[in-house]
């Protein structure tokens, strides 16, 4: 025993130069503690219970082994020569991946690099500290699920890792049960047998013990691998075994410990047995091989007849199979031992190089390759920044006008007006990597085979750069037009840019019908100016047009601004100052128009739209109603949700409906109506009309609601919204059965535009593939919501009207917009792609209906049910300057449900 207790708690030493982790013996530290705790606990009259306190007083280490204090421990862990330098070369390769992947600064590499070594520090201290009971540690699984304390009588069950609580009470009763036999080992008063039957049992299991870790110790599949860096066995040898110093005793245990286990353990040992002590090993039948200098001094064929005797023996532990004797008299151990030299064990090629030595050179040499890379990275990035905002943005002296803006995600916006200095600067950035084209497909090279596939933004900046440049070349006189809207978006986002991108392709087939298709004297300059994301940037964007505008005379008015946003009425102040018209597409704001003079809206209010719309539902005869609109805490830049919410609201109560004060939902990070549903699908009884007053991004997740929710399940509801549906993408929408959809559209292309040139304009540029057939052609995804009719629209407006007074433009030296702002308001255009484009009306009340003298704008009132497979239908339409009622274009409004 005493033996066994130097082997476990000595250093073993290595002949190996290189750092390896020193031999552990968990096993064998905690049965030395729980012999500990016998011997001290013999007087107590409870002793069982008596030993698991002393225990948890030692924390289970033997005595004189204090758990150490978590700040030795880590001191220690990060002090280990063995273990630091491999924690240090894992940081490395961490860190040189961390920056490959994630293009980082040099300060998150360096955080990593020095971070790993000190995780792994604090690691290894606070696993040092786990008590040895605790079932992660290995020394109490083995503890817990060796059958050898089973075999050796034991009536207490076997833990399970996946049990913690039953282990921890195996774990207690097997350590009373060899507290038990340690004290009748010790028992003066105990018979001699049962004495001699607790030390073998003892003996035993410490030389189990000892076994196990050296098993885990040479482990193969660990990662310090271990098993790869110690290529010799660990050796025990013993110049003189007997049995006072306990070598005999320890032989005959290692003997009957691998007869009874099917492990193998690594341990060799190389003991010298007296001819006179061999008999009390009970020796084995010996081969017979002559004389003792017979034998080669290789002993090759002695130990393959051992080992083929082994395979037969090692069943019956008296023979002792596992101890291998071979005979050497006095004379040949003195002769050869002066002759023998201890030889390197030759080591494979491959694990030769792991030493300290080339360890180094690899950490130098990766961490040389990963500084190359990092600078090399760094002038790459260096050298593109530079060509960014050098010839993409804010560098070239042509293209001063632009700013470039980093947005949350990191996207990058190009923000302001191109004077055409720099080639395509707001295709390059953001939204570039996946480009929306005008058949709504995403991705660089859509092959969709419909019309408009695969023209994107970089395509029409291109060509209307090219357009512009004709006109210097030629020196053609011309007019200045500014498109402005959101033509990027954030990265990931790029097929919400679909609407300012059918607007601008308007503003260029215009551009092509003046310049080319009539050759008119005067010719058109397109300028386009982008705000980015959702118009966030709307109103620097305007600052960089109006201060455009007073160096460039040519510049007569803006088109676009088609988002209703907080930042839209500034803007629209900041150009009537300039003396700058506006004509705005797709803005259905109603107090836009009624505030600044210079403000032309296309787009139906949302005033008329939900008049119109409500039109669409029976009266209400006091029946109630719900208005949904967004909580604008969430999004306080949505006007057109809030005056769509006023509106509707006025709207609904005028059809005799019982409305209250809108209720709000959350709109990021996507709809949530939780609150809204109790209020309307809670009392079983939801209201029949409910008017979506918001995006069309929140549409799907509310209709998910009416289909699904209890109290609104099954019930017939009708919904109602605004134009803003136009962006959906309707055809991977999702309409339940119970619900019909009625929703505001800019106009009805299918209807209006085929009276127009815009589909023969569009036919003129081949890269469009607009089909010949007219019915076709505007059933295609670039035509269908008319977004593209209104751009179109707009930039004959306002060609038009500077056309009227072109003899003014080129005298003096003054600006041209004024007089163009006041040639707008005699503008009466007929045949255009959304109907009759009469600007006189705006003279009046922008607010006033048409019946009364205010302005007509086209719009169309579409359905979509289950009835006709959720495609959307034309309900009705009115074309834009047409004074009659609503009424009167659906004369059934009134009855459809």
């Amino acid at each position: 025993m005493a033996l066994l207790r130097m082997l476990t708690d000595g250093e073993w030493k290595s002949t190996s130069r290189s750092p390896q982790h020193p031999y552990t013996f968990p096993r064998s530290r905690l049965v030395t503690a729980i012999e500990e705790a016998a011997e001290a606990t013999l007087e107590d009259p409870n002793p069982d219970d008596a030993v698991l306190r002393c225990l948890a007083e030692r924390s289970w280490l033997p005595e004189g082994q204090a758990r150490q204090s978590w700040l030795s421990a880590l001191i220690r862990s990060l002090n280990s020569a063995d273990q630091l330098p491999g924690a240090f070369l894992v940081g490395l390769m961490t860190a040189a991946l961390t920056a490959f992947l994630t293009s980082a600064g040099w300060w998150i590499w360096l955080s990593v690099l020095l971070g790993v070594p000190v995780l792994y520090g604090i690691t290894r201290a606070l696993w040092q500290r786990v008590p040895s009971r605790n079932w992660l540690r290995s020394e109490s699984r083995w503890f817990t699920t060796t059958t050898f304390l089973t075999a050796a009588g034991s009536l207490t069950p076997i833990g399970s890792v996946l049990r913690a609580r039953i282990s921890w009470v195996v774990i207690d009763s097997r350590a009373q049960e060899v507290a038990r036999y340690a004290r009748a080992a010790s028992d003066e008063n105990a018979q001699d047998t049962e004495r001699q039957r607790a030390k073998q049992f003892l003996l035993q299991l410490r030389t189990l013990a000892l076994l196990e870790d050296l098993r885990a110790n040479y482990r193969p599949r660990t990662l310090d691998m271990r098993r790869r860096k110690r290529t010799a066995p660990p050796l025990i040898f013993l110049p003189r075994a007997t049995e006072d110093n306990g070598g005999l005793h320890l032989l005959a245990a290692i003997n009957d410990i691998r007869c009874r286990r099917s492990e193998q353990d690594p341990l060799l040992l190389v003991a010298g047995v007296a001819h006179d002590d061999w008999s009390n090993l009970q020796e084995a039948p010996v081969p017979e091989f002559g004389p003792a200098s017979a034998v080669t001094s290789s002993g090759n064929d002695y130990y393959r007849e051992w080992i083929a005797g082994l395979r037969l023996g090692q069943s019956s532990p008296e023979e002792r199979p596992w101890i291998m004797r071979k005979q050497f008299e006095t004379e040949q151990l003195t002769r050869r031992s002066r002759r023998t030299v201890a030889e390197p064990q030759a080591r494979r090629t491959v694990w030769a190089l792991w030493s300290p030595w080339t360890a180094l050179v690899v950490v130098v040499v990766l961490v040389g390759a990963f500084a190359w890379y990092k600078t090399e990275q760094h002038a790459h990035e260096t050298e593109l920044r530079h060509e960014i905002e050098q010839e993409r943005c804010s560098g070239h002296l042509s293209d001063s006008y632009l700013e470039r803006v980093s947005d949350s995600d990191g996207s990058l916006e190009c923000i302001g007006v191109s004077t055409g200095g720099s080639p395509s600067p707001f295709g390059l950035y953001s939204s570039h990597l996946d480009p929306v084209s005008l058949d709504g497909a995403v991705g660089k090279d859509p092959n969709t085979g419909r019309a408009g596939a695969g023209i994107n933004l970089d395509w029409l900046e291109h060509r209307i750069e090219a357009n512009d440049e004709a006109l210097k070349t030629d020196k053609q006189r011309y007019v200045t037009v500014v498109y402005a809207g959101p033509l990027t978006t954030l990265n990931g986002q790029s097929a919400q840019a679909l609407g300012a991108l059918q607007e601008l392709t308007g503003v260029y087939l215009a551009q092509v019908r003046n310049n080319d298709v009539a050759s008119a004297s005067l010719r058109l300059r397109v300028l386009i100016a982008n705000s980015g994301q959702d118009m966030r940037h709307q109103v620097p964007m305007v600052q960089q047009i109006i201060s455009l505008a007073q160096h460039d005379k040519t510049i007569v008015g803006v088109i676009g601004l088609g988002r209703d946003v907080k930042e839209s009425e500034q803007s629209v102040q900041l150009l009537e100052e300039a003396g700058i018209a506006v004509i705005d597409t797709t803005n259905s704001s109603t107090e836009l128009g009624e505030k600044y003079p210079n403000y032309f809206g296309l787009a139906a209010t949302d005033q008329e739209e939900t008049n119109d719309i409500a039109r669409l539902i029976p009266s209400g005869s006091g029946r109630p109603a719900m208005v949904l609109t967004r909580d604008p805490n969430y999004a306080p830049d949505d006007q057109y949700s809030a005056e769509q919410a006023k509106y509707a609201v006025q709207a609904l109560r005028s059809r005799g409906y019982q409305v209250g004060a809108p209720m709000l939902y959350q709109p990021y990070p996507e709809a949530d109506f939780t609150n809204v549903t109790i209020q309307m699908c809670g009392q079983g009884t939801p209201p029949p009309v409910v008017y979506l007053a918001g995006r069309t991004d929140d549409a799907p997740e509310l209709l998910n609601v009416l289909r699904s929710a209890p109290g609104c399940q099954g019930r017939p509801i009708t919904v109602l919204t605004g134009d803003d549906m136009t962006r959906a993408q309707l055809a991977a929408m999702s309409i339940p059965a119970n619900v019909t959809l009625y929703y505001a559209a800019l106009s009805d292309p299918t209807r209006l535009a085929d009276k127009s040139d815009l589909l023969s304009t569009a036919r003129y540029v081949p890269d469009l593939h607009v089909p010949g057939d007219p019915a076709m052609a505007f059933r295609e995804k670039m035509f269908t919501n008319g977004t593209l009719g209104l751009g179109y629209d707009a930039a004959n407006a306002l060609f038009t009207a500077a056309n009227e007074v072109s003899v003014a433009l080129f005298q003096g030296s003054a600006s041209a917009a004024p007089a163009v702002l006041a040639a707008l308001h005699s503008v009466h255009l007929t045949n255009q792609a959304t109907g009759t484009i009469d600007f006189s009306r705006y003279v009046l009340a922008a607010s006033a209906s048409p019946q009364d003298g205010g302005p007509s704008r086209s719009i169309a009132l579409m359905k979509i049910s289950t009835t006709n497979g959720g495609r959307s239908q034309d309900v009705c339409n009115r074309p834009a300057g047409d004074p009659r009622p609503m009424t009167q274009w659906c004369p059934a409004a009134a009855s459809v449900r």
